[in-house]
This record gives structure tokens, C-alpha cells and sequence, in this order.
């Protein structure tokens, strides 16, 4: 008599990295396909933290994850990646400022998203010719649009602004913008 050993297919896995925005979380949850049940075990470089079969992260890293069952055991691994920081999010710079004394835009200055956690700042404002007008490195420094306390014709100045911007992965970033500024009466 003949008997058959039936054959199990192997198991497959399937993962793809995330992208982790600041403050959020990802759910990690690779695919496993086996007909047999599997048992989980997820790390990090700090070692295992969940036997589940996903796992919720709200920080970037490496994390690792064993698949087995009772014929065999995979391993992957997925990289979690912080979102890049978008220089236009963090800080908004108006292109003019009416300095007319109507309690409306009478101050140039820059305005930060109040979720970035700014390091440094310094905004430097400069006239057509390259001379220097205004200089601060408090972000809620103003500039009035007044020349050694006189009021300065309408005209086009220019603008340069460098931040320094800690991630929420801890990495501080440098970030330079520069544009053109419209002072108008």
C-alpha cells in the first residue's frame, strides 16, 4: 500500500519600507501566506517587542520581523524613514508689507509652523544694491520698513532666512530660503 505525504507549499513573505510623518505612527504588517500557523516575533536594535502579527511604531529604524511556522522561518526586515522636511511648511515669508501705520501688515517677518521646534533663525533683509536693512534672529522679530528712523520708499528688497529645524527623529536641519519682498505705501 501506498501512502502519500501530502506536500505543504512553502511560506512566502512580502514587506515594503514606510515613511513615518512627524508626530504619527505606522502600522508595520507584512504579508505571510502559509497554510500552517505562524508565530510573530518582531525587534529592534534594542531587541525583541512584540510577538504580534503587526506591529505600530511611531519612531524611525530598522525593525526585523521572524515569520515561523512548523516546517520553516523567514525573516525581513522594514525601514522606517522619516518623512523629509518641507521647507515651505515650516516657515511662511510674505512676498510684501504695507507699512503704513493702518495696523494692517505694517511689520515684515517670518512666520513658523508652530509644530517645528526651531533651533536657530536669522532672517536678513537687503535692499537692490546688496546693503543691509534689517537683521534678527528672534522669530518674532519685525522689521517696520524704517532706514535709520526714516520711512522708506516703496521698492523691492530681498530677503534671506536660514533655520535650523529638529526633526522628530532628533537630526537637526539646516534649511536657507531667499525671495523678494514688495514694501508698498
Amino acid at each position: 500500500e501506498e501512502v502519500s505525504i501530502p506536500v505543504i507549499p512553502p511560506m512566502v513573505t512580502e514587506a515594503q519600507d514606510e515613511t513615518l510623518i512627524c508626530g504619527e505612527t505606522v502600522k508595520l504588517r507584512p504579508l505571510v501566506i502559509s497554510d500552517l500557523p505562524v508565530i510573530w516575533e518582531w525587534s529592534d536594535s534594542t531587541g525583541i517587542i512584540s510577538t504580534a502579527a503587526e506591529l505600530q511604531v511611531n519612531s524611525p529604524g530598522i525593525y526585523v520581523f521572524n515569520v515561523t511556522n512548523n516546517c520553516e522561518s523567514l525573516s525581513g526586515n522594514i525601514n522606517v524613514e522619516v518623512e523629509p522636511l518641507k521647507q515651505a511648511k515650516l516657515i511662511y515669508l510674505p512676498n510684501s508689507f504695507s507699512p503704513n501705520d493702518d495696523g494692517i501688515n505694517d511689520c515684515y517677518r517670518g512666520y513658523s509652523d508652530p509644530d517645528a521646534e526651531i533651533m536657530s533663525y536669522e532672517l536678513k533683509i537687503f535692499d537692490r544694491w546688496g546693503d543691509l536693512l534689517f537683521k534678527t534672529t528672534d522669530i518674532e522679530g519685525c522689521w517696520d520698513g524704517l532706514l535709520d528712523g526714516k520711512k522708506m520708499d516703496p521698492s523691492v528688497m530681498v530677503y534671506w532666512v536660514r533655520i535650523q529645524v529638529r526633526n522628530c527623529d532628533g537630526v537637526v536641519v539646516d534649511l536657507k530660503r531667499k525671495g523678494d519682498i514688495h514694501l508698498v505705501r
